[in-house]
């Protein structure tokens, strides 16, 4: 099959051989860049906890600007993931450690349970960490690169 980039809103299974293409299933799915007035406006709760997320990312460089930016997707209507990036001032391994560690902990206790998150920490240069927590975990995978 070939799939293409875009919005999707239905979908049909063809047999081989077959003509007709039978039932067409809705496809009740959802994307959004965070920060965006329009994820803000179809799902202002979630809006709010991303945004608890990144004033605690901005809190603990106050001196830096720590921007934080997501592609966020919902499948009938709930958060499924939730993929964030932010740029650092690279400081040092002790502070990306800091920073890394307040990260999950952040993650696991302002974000969305039920969804997959994860978090890239990039310096100016390269991806320097991961965090990935997968849906209902208490415990994210982090990786440093």
């Amino acid at each position: 099959p070939i799939i293409k980039n875009g919005t999707y809103i239905a979908s049909a299974t063809v047999q081989k051989n077959d003509t007709n293409l039978g039932n067409w299933s809705t496809i009740d799915e959802q994307a959004y860049s965070y920060p965006s007035d329009e994820f803000k406006q179809a799902h202002g709760e979630d809006n709010t906890k991303i945004n608890e997320f990144a004033k605690a990312i901005k809190d603990f460089s106050p001196a830096d600007f720590i921007p934080v930016n997501a592609k966020v997707s919902y499948k009938k209507n709930q958060m499924d993931t939730l993929n964030m990036n932010i740029v650092i001032k690279y400081n040092g391994k002790t502070e990306l450690m800091a920073l890394t560690q307040m990260a999950a902990q952040s993650m696991l206790e302002k974000l969305p349970k039920d969804a997959k998150v994860q978090l890239q920490i990039k310096s100016e240069s390269k991806i320097e960490a991961i965090i990935i927590k997968e849906k209902n975990s208490e415990k994210p995978f982090v990786s440093f690169l």
